[in-house]
């Protein structure tokens, strides 16, 4: 059996969907189709079988998913292994992260471990860096709980609370706290709806029978500091992201406060490909991430 043949067979297991799985795969439909026929004969049963809303495994097809899983996990295994007994260590670990500030605590010290190894790390919502993880298009993702895939497996990192920034002199800087209801009285900075953030807000305010007063959305939690800066409104970031920045002096001018209803607690995981296995170098990085945030829990 190809290799090949057999991870496009477990993508169509998952998605059902012969567009949706050949999208995944980059690939048209009529390849994908050939090779799941190719696949059938070559194991000499039926796969899938059409019903009116679709298609649906067969017994055969059920059997082969978790046969071709276990299969798929020897050949990465093997693959590393030998990767390994010919010195080629991985060049490159590719991440995508709710915010590139949760991975600054380690990087100094990984680099010093794995000066060769180079860091992609891309700013995604969680909902993205899922579907990349799916993919197999980055290594690692930094995303917020539940995940919600069964493919996908995680570590718990922080309980990470939202917030909201203002200016210190500007028109809000008596408040300490602030309410729902006040915050839909007050021009928002907020993170464009693709965000689990934003969905949180978003569905509080929903439940409190609240209008938005969303006045600037943004891609990414620095757009929002900056423009809270020169607007004078008031930003919702996370709590970690801010004292971040803050240890290394990039918030002057700005002050965080906290939001008093319960939506403030949420929590975040590193999310993985539970059927590819870690090399040393993303089994370092792992280790690495992990200590430093159950550190930070005690």
């Amino acid at each position: 059996m190809k290799i090949n043949h057999l991870e496009s067979f477990l993508i169509l297991s998952e998605e059902m969907n012969y567009r949706k799985a050949a999208e995944r795969l980059y690939i048209s439909q009529p390849s994908l189709s050939n090779q799941i026929r190719a696949l059938e004969i070559e194991v000499g049963c039926q796969l899938f079988e059409r019903e009116k809303r679709g298609i649906k495994l067969t017994s055969g097809g059920k059997l082969l998913v978790s046969k071709s899983k276990e299969i798929l996990l020897k050949v990465r295994e093997t693959e590393m292994h030998l990767a390994i007994i010919g010195g080629n260590e991985r060049s490159t670990i590719k991440l995508g992260v709710s915010g590139y500030h949760f991975i600054y605590p380690i990087l100094k010290e990984f680099k010093n471990n794995h000066p060769q190894v180079k860091i992609s790390l891309e700013e995604y919502s969680s909902l993205e860096t899922k579907e990349k993880l799916l993919r197999g298009e980055i290594d690692l993702g930094i995303v917020y709980l539940p995940i919600g895939e069964f493919d996908l497996s995680y570590k718990f990192l922080i309980d990470e609370e939202i917030i909201a920034v203002i200016k210190e002199s500007g028109e809000f800087s008596k408040l300490t706290t602030i309410s729902l209801e006040e915050l839909s009285n007050v021009p928002l900075v907020v993170l464009n709806s693709q965000y689990f953030v934003r969905n949180i807000l978003d569905t509080a305010l929903q439940k409190k029978l609240l209008l938005s007063n969303f006045m600037y959305e943004v891609s990414s939690y620095q757009s929002c500091l900056d423009i809270v800066k020169i607007t004078d409104s008031v930003g919702i970031v996370s709590k970690s992201f801010f004292e971040e920045l803050d240890s290394i002096g990039m918030t002057k001018e700005l002050k965080q406060i906290k939001i008093e209803d319960d939506l403030s607690k949420q929590k975040l995981g590193l999310a993985y490909r539970g059927d590819i296995p870690f090399d040393p170098v993303l089994q370092d990085f792992v280790e690495m991430l992990s200590h430093h945030y159950s550190e930070s829990l005690t």
